[in-house]
């Protein structure tokens, strides 16, 4: 239902009976935007309740991800400083090998 709201002199021309009739009716009305100006905020702060969760778990995750990446970046260097530990390893271990079959070699070719 829409509101009407009269004007001054036009209130001031009806008759106190009309006047009366209208208040009454006019209150109905002013009971409906009660009630649904109720419901509205019931609806507004579930709405409200419902972002300030969506929110709050939205930020968790960011943290839990930023943890996550904090993670992998950290594991990703221990395994690179750790693959070149063992490639250097093998390779002192193959230069050894090589010196010691070059050193049999020169012995061989000496004798």
């Amino acid at each position: 239902m829409s509101v009407f709201i009269p004007s001054v002199l036009s209130l001031a021309k009806e008759s106190p009976q009309r006047l009366a009739e209208k208040l009454v009716r006019s209150g109905y009305v002013i009971e409906e935007h009660e009630r649904y100006a109720k419901a509205m905020k019931k609806l507004l702060h579930a709405i409200y309740v419902q972002c300030n969760r969506t929110y709050r778990s939205i930020n968790v995750l960011k943290k839990a991800l930023d943890h996550q990446k904090k993670m992998s970046s950290s594991m990703s260097d221990k395994f690179q400083s750790e693959l070149e530990q063992r490639m250097a390893q093998q390779r002192a271990e193959y230069e050894g090998t090589v010196k010691r079959h070059q050193t049999f070699i020169d012995q061989v070719q000496n004798c």
